[in-house]
């Protein structure tokens, strides 16, 4: 004799009554129960192959397969960040809502910047995947993002003295190029002088 469940007469009961009703509609219990079976194996199945985890992989090697230069800086990034929070989720789970979890802590602790690029990765990696048919529409809500954070300002890098030097003598070949790069080094007030006002053999030079 083989193994049963432990059943309650009233739960026994409730089960008769249904494969009862099958048999009325001429269903066989047994085959109904092996395909609810089958069907739960399969969605559990799914689940794992549409967990967070998987897909980021199938990604990062998509990127890699079409030449994404930074496909190595976006699989740290989101392992990183995202992967202790949606570890083992469907990705079709995933919400507005969970990503803002991710990117607002980024921003709480004043790496802004890093904030929006996390975001950005964030909202390319479920672009992705509602290309490859995944999921129907995109969490991500970039507005939502930019209301949240901001946007990224443009930053002001100036050259020290000793790169300024640097420059200067890597492009003394005198070449077109080397006098283009030279040329960035002037001043703003430096681009209004007209090339009319300077003879050829007219000497600039940049007060400091």
């Amino acid at each position: 004799m083989g193994e049963y469940d432990v059943m309650s007469l009233e739960a026994a009961r409730t089960k008769a009554r249904q494969w009862a009703a099958l048999i009325d509609r001429g269903i066989d219990p047994k085959v109904q129960a092996d395909e609810e079976r089958q069907a739960a194996a399969r969605a559990a199945t799914e689940s794992r192959d549409r967990s967070f985890e998987t897909i980021l992989e199938r990604f990062i090697k998509a990127r890699r397969r079409d030449g994404i230069r930074k496909a190595d800086e976006d699989e740290r990034d989101l392992n990183r960040e995202c992967l202790p929070k949606w570890k083992g989720r469907d990705v079709a789970t995933l919400t507005n809502a969970d990503i803002m979890e991710v990117v607002e802590p980024i921003y709480a602790r004043g790496a802004q910047r890093q904030a929006l690029n996390i975001a950005q990765k964030i909202g390319t990696f479920f672009g992705w995947c509602v290309d490859d048919d995944l999921i129907t529409a995109s969490p991500f809500r970039a507005k939502k993002v930019r209301t949240t954070i901001g946007e990224k300002g443009s930053r002001d890098r100036v050259l020290t003295d000793a790169e300024i030097g640097a420059l200067w003598t890597a492009t003394a070949a005198g070449d077109v190029y080397s006098a283009v790069y030279r040329l960035l080094l002037l001043p703003a007030s430096a681009s209004t002088i007209s090339p009319r006002r300077l003879g050829p053999k007219s000497t600039w030079t940049a007060r400091r």
